[in-house]
């Protein structure tokens, strides 16, 4: 895989593949959109499909979430929320009401929206432009305006304008790669490409002068690197930090400079795809345990 090596031979593969059983279904939905000429140009069918726009609650912590789920992996994200990444359950569930928690890679607002029940104030970063939009339907419904900032930007080690690789545009949508062809091992390609803006998180924190977090969630699928080459100043100055360890060197890179900076690794635990676990990707908890 161009860009990276990985530090051994893995069978896993990142993103979805459908059932026997889903395709089954996806079929006769299908048939039955079709028959009823639901894609057609008119009225009745514009409003019915408006008019779809299913939500699933979500019990968390003595909270009530509410997430958007109009779309099938929207309803993955929602019916997987405890199961997913059972360590980030962990970590969120000790964040403290004066936490500030920085969301590398938000998506939808799956964790952004649970930390923000619980922290101070959430900034959530988001490359996606479809994601976004689901991310601020999500903060609305859950009444958590003035708690959540987003910012719809992608980012690097500099300010830019790069290509975006992505695998489709669909909500809930993952794996997209920044300056580069995704990296990972994936279950299908990123044919689409777009040039967006790059804007460094140091820069960001500082040209608008946003308050330093002290939680900090990156999770960019396989864009780690090109992420925290902008990022450092704010990364250090952190109290923990949830870190996707996906087997590269790259990653090792990262780990051993974080440990430089006075981290260590707090907990880990194998990543997880719908119900297979990676034999090489981890996530890890990494807590700074001297000041700079």
């Amino acid at each position: 895989m161009k860009g990276t090596n990985l530090r051994k031979n893995t069978s896993f593969r990142y993103g979805y593949v459908p059932s026997f059983h889903k395709k089954i279904i996806r079929l006769f939905a299908k048939g039955f959109v079709k028959f009823f000429a639901l894609n057609s140009n008119t009225i009745i069918s514009t409003e019915i499909c408006q008019l779809i726009d299913p939500v699933s609650q979500i019990d968390f912590h003595g909270h009530k979430l509410y997430f958007k789920s109009g779309h099938g992996r929207l309803r993955w994200r929602a019916q997987t929320f405890h199961s997913e990444e059972p360590l980030m359950m962990k970590w969120l569930k000790s964040f403290k009401s004066d936490d500030i928690f920085l969301d590398v890679g938000a998506n939808v607002g799956t964790y952004s929206i649970p930390a923000a029940k619980i922290a101070n104030k959430v900034i959530a970063i988001e490359l996606d432009p479809a994601n976004i939009y689901c991310l601020h339907t999500n903060i609305f419904i859950n009444k958590l305006q003035d708690k959540v900032l987003t910012i719809p930007f992608a980012s690097g080690s500099s300010k830019d304008v790069q290509d975006i690789f992505y695998r489709d545009f669909s909500i809930g949508d993952a794996l997209q790669s920044v300056g580069r062809d995704q990296v990972l091992p994936t279950n299908r390609p990123n044919p689409f490409k777009i040039s967006q803006l790059i804007y460094p998180i140091d820069d960001i924190f500082k040209d608008f002068k946003l308050p330093q977090p002290t939680k900090v969630k990156i999770d960019v699928d396989g864009n780690e690197s090109i992420v925290t080459k902008g990022a450092w100043n704010v990364l250090s100055k952190a109290e923990e930090i949830y870190f996707e360890d996906n087997g590269m060197e790259e990653d090792l890179y990262i780990i051993n400079n974080l440990k430089e900076k006075g981290f260590e690794i707090k907990d880990e635990m194998p990543s997880i795809v719908g119900s297979v676990k990676s034999d090489i990707a981890r996530n890890l908890i990494m807590k700074r345990i001297t000041s700079n």
